[in-house]
This record gives structure tokens, C-alpha cells and sequence, in this order.
């Protein structure tokens, strides 16, 4: 059984994220899987930035991982 990007992410893999003409695009790696717009929505507030903001601005990471509780 292959996992859902879903449960990747809240295994602890890293999404990416990338802005095109169409918005944002997310996708894990190893083996590549594309994230469709409505799991982030779903995963909502449990996903952090990991760091990499681009202009330093929130929201603007190129990666983002689950959130962990304590």
C-alpha cells in the first residue's frame, strides 16, 4: 500500500512549495508526489515553515513540515 501525501507529511517529510502562474505548487520528494491545494488546506495550521522563507516573509517558505505537539 503506498501512502497518501497526506500521511508523508504527517510522518515528518518535508512538502515544498513553489509559486507559478497558476499559485502555489506543492509536492513531496523521494518518490516524488504532488500535493493537491486541498490536503494543505486540509492539514491547515499543523504545517510550519521550515526555515527557508523566501524575502524572510511569513508564509513564503519553500518547505514546510507537520507540526509536532510538545
Amino acid at each position: 500500500m503506498t501512502d497518501t501525501a497526506e500521511d508523508r507529511i504527517e510522518a515528518g517529510e518535508p512538502v515544498h512549495m513553489e509559486f507559478t502562474a497558476e499559485g502555489r505548487r506543492w509536492w513531496l520528494n523521494d518518490p516524488y508526489q504532488e500535493v493537491e491545494r486541498a490536503v494543505v488546506r486540509r492539514l491547515g495550521n499543523r504545517l510550519v515553515e521550515a526555515g527557508d522563507s523566501l524575502f524572510g516573509w511569513p508564509g513564503f517558505s519553500q518547505t514546510w513540515r507537520a507540526a509536532r505537539d510538545g
